[in-house]
């Protein structure tokens, strides 16, 4: 190295010489005067940028012709890698725009409930040809009263991971995999779901368990042939949420099991997450004479409700206990879109305008003329309880509530204490009036 060094130095104390005038006019070739062969040049990167020549030697005055040779060398090396670099990623942003045309993103547009992204050079009219296609296949849902099931690119790789991932704990234990409780402790190492809780959910067409631990569930036995879990593992490399928040990737687990729920065209589905703690009605207020049977009864035969909600939290409470000052006791009001009016049950009531910031997506029964308004909403970055539920107007509650969340911010007695606000401070009886109107 020191050699080197030595022989540039001298090098450079040299007269320049029209020898080396004439190398350095051939080692950089003149660049072409047509318009094609200079965006060739470009997409290749033949001239070499100032950090690529950034190690090479230097000195105050001119190098030799063997030391430009050497630069020119690297320098064309370099351009080389940088070109074929550049001509992968036009290959594969042509073959990605290739994938699918303007009315494929559209149905998959439509299957997501969100826009499509065009892959591609970007072209002005394949937006609205995209939303063009979306409603055309939401008009003819809606005229022909079927569902037309394009499986979206998200959703099939959802379902590719989950079949490797069985596939290779059949390979690992010699036997199937199937939904349930594998704890070695038994069910004393899973959780159970209360026979409150079990009855509810069966009364859908399909119950769908998001978990993360979906060997760590006692199922119900009126949940047999009619579950369905969806691994966590399997949905997050393929919704583009890796990378998000907890709260994000739940949320595109539920928008994966409502997408499962259109390609089987169920009417009703239960969704319930695997941290929900269910309990017994008497465990939660002993007097409060639960029906399940009446409940049952008006899930079955009450139209107007667009989600049953078994677990939930008045969030708009907890709001009104965070500003007060500290020492004060709260004053709590329950708003106006948040009243839930009574109905035929005795253990239920209605909440009929949307907009009250009622929480929580732990256990809820769905009707699904709601999904595709749903999974519009998630898929555009909202969480499926803050913002996506929220929107959704005529949603009966359980009273009192029977699903509690293991992980949260709130102890269980804390959530308990909210329920039973929510119960006292927002029910509205029925008038003489409402009873006339019903019959």
């Amino acid at each position: 190295m020191a050699i080197t060094g030595a022989i540039v130095a001298a090098d450079a104390r040299r007269p320049s010489r029209a020898s080396d005038r004439v190398a350095t006019r051939v080692t950089r070739p003149r660049a072409p005067r047509s318009g094609r062969a200079r965006r060739t040049m470009r997409a290749h990167a033949i001239a070499p940028s100032p950090r690529a020549l950034a190690g090479a030697p230097r000195a105050r005055g001119r190098a030799t012709t063997a030391t430009r040779g050497v630069v020119a060398r690297a320098a064309t090396a370099t351009g080389a890698a940088t070109g074929t670099r550049a001509r992968e990623r036009c290959d594969r942003t042509r073959a990605h725009g290739a994938e699918m045309s303007g009315r494929e993103r559209g149905v998959r547009a439509a299957a997501l409930g969100g826009e499509a992204r065009s892959g591609g050079t970007r072209r002005r009219g394949a937006p609205r040809r995209a939303a063009a296609a979306a409603a055309a296949v939401g008009q003819s849902e809606a005229e022909s009263g079927l569902v037309v099931f394009n499986e979206a690119p998200e959703y099939t790789c959802a379902k590719r991971n989950k079949a490797l991932r069985e596939a290779a704990y059949a390979a690992r234990v010699g036997s199937p995999w199937t939904p349930g409780c594998h704890s070695k402790l038994g069910e004393e190492g899973c959780t159970k779901i209360s026979d409150a809780g079990a009855r509810l959910a069966a009364l859908s067409d399909h119950v769908y368990v998001i978990c993360m631990k979906c060997d760590k569930i006692v199922l119900p036995l009126q949940w047999a042939g009619k579950v369905t879990t969806v691994h966590g593992a399997d949905i997050d490399p393929c919704y583009g949420r890796a990378a998000a928040d907890h709260w994000h990737k739940a949320s595109m687990s539920h928008v994966h099991a409502l997408l499962d729920a259109v390609k089987y065209q169920y009417k009703t589905v239960t969704i319930v997450e695997e941290d929900a703690i269910t309990v017994s009605p008497d465990r939660v207020d002993a007097n409060a004479g639960f029906d399940i049977d009446g409940l049952e009864h008006a899930i079955k035969n009450d139209s107007s409700w667009n989600t049953v909600r078994v677990g939930y939290r008045p969030f708009f409470f907890e709001q009104q206990s965070a500003n007060v000052p500290v020492g004060s006791t709260p004053h709590y009001a329950c708003p106006l879109a948040c009243k839930c009016h009574e109905t035929t049950a005795k253990n239920a009531c209605i909440v009929r305008e949307n907009g009250c910031d009622m929480r929580s997506s732990d256990f809820y029964m769905i009707r699904m003329s709601q999904s595709r308004a749903i999974r519009k909403t998630v898929g555009a970055g909202s969480t499926i309880d803050m913002e996506a539920l929220r929107n959704v107007h005529h949603q009966m509650y359980v009273l009192p509530q029977l699903s509690y969340q293991a992980h949260l911010d709130r102890t269980r007695e804390q959530q308990v204490n909210m329920a039973r606000r929510f119960r006292d401070l927002c029910f509205v009886p029925k008038t003489p009036s409402d009873e006339a109107v019903q019959d």
